[in-house]
């Protein structure tokens, strides 16, 4: 009888411990945010599938080939919990479709450039190169800022724009996003 009071004592000695921490929000498993949404949960790269590869790995390089968790959260709060609250998807069959759509994203991205560079003579990796350098050579110093640290935004308008002479293609795409 002793021994089973004693184990209900230590029992609710630990819950009363466990709740006090949980209410007064102490960080008992601290973890780091901005890493775990840093981690990559897909890598994207066709360049060794392609005849053009140096040239599309030259353009790409500007381009991002990893999925970011942070990107996968990002389409979940837009999209994903449709799926989940109204069609009643698991999280799990969510976040796999959210990722193969990303995926496939990055994979269309790859293979349009490859293309461009292929079967437009105008469009080149050294002339994506020296728009990227020009473009952030013409900006002021905070965008300039902002451009050097997201160059894949000036390489895509490049594809986009055919070298800056066509922006009605570009702007509507900035006007849908």
């Amino acid at each position: 009888m002793n021994k089973k009071q004693t184990i209900k004592k230590t029992i609710a000695m630990l819950m009363g411990v466990a709740l006090a921490m949980g209410a007064t929000g102490c960080n008992f498993l601290p973890t780091d945010s901005e890493a775990d949404l840093k981690q990559t949960v897909a890598k994207v790269d066709i360049t060794d599938r392609l005849d053009n590869s140096a040239e599309v790995a030259e353009v790409t390089k500007y381009i991002s080939k990893e999925i970011t968790k942070r990107e996968l959260v990002s389409s979940f709060l837009s999209t994903g919990y449709t799926y989940v609250e109204s069609y009643g998807y698991t999280y799990e069959a969510t976040f796999n479709m959210l990722l193969d759509s990303l995926v496939n994203r990055e994979i269309l991205i790859q293979y349009a450039i490859a293309y461009y560079l292929q079967n437009n003579e105008e469009l080149t990796a050294q002339g994506c190169t020296a728009y990227i350098e020009q473009q952030i050579a013409e900006a002021d110093e905070k965008t300039a800022q902002l451009l050097k640290d997201n160059k894949s935004v000036l390489a895509l308008k490049y594809f986009l724009t055919e070298n800056g002479k066509n922006n009605e293609e570009y702007d509507k795409v900035v006007y849908a996003l």
